[in-house]
């Protein structure tokens, strides 16, 4: 990650181009480390920001090395931790924030 921002990952290509990701989250899918990348920038402002998911590999020196996954089934797996993962937050989110006036009837706002 960035010194400068931690959130900010950099990923260097095999052909040394260096590119700015945004850490979203780490997760663990059947026993393997992944991270959860997006764009810093966009590359087309009229598309919604794309995702990156990377396997956590130790070097021989012990370093965390990025791998993208080439199993299509492993993606999908961690593709839908990832989405579950996100509507979880994201209903946290509606729960912390709609409360407020409520009766003592409130359920979190939570679907029955």
């Amino acid at each position: 990650m960035s010194e400068q921002d931690p959130a900010v990952v950099e990923l260097t290509d095999q052909a040394g181009r260096t590119f700015q990701f945004r850490y979203v989250t780490a997760m663990e899918v059947a026993g393997k480390t992944y991270v959860v990348l997006s764009e810093l920038e966009p590359q087309n402002e009229q598309m919604e920001d794309e995702l990156l998911f990377l396997r956590v590999e130790k070097t021989a020196d012990g370093v965390d090395e990025y791998v993208v996954p080439d199993d299509p089934q492993e993606v999908e797996d961690v593709f839908e931790k990832y989405v579950a993962y996100s509507l979880k937050m994201a209903m946290q989110s509606v729960d912390d924030e709609s409360c407020d006036g409520c009766h003592d009837g409130c359920h979190g706002h939570t679907l029955h």
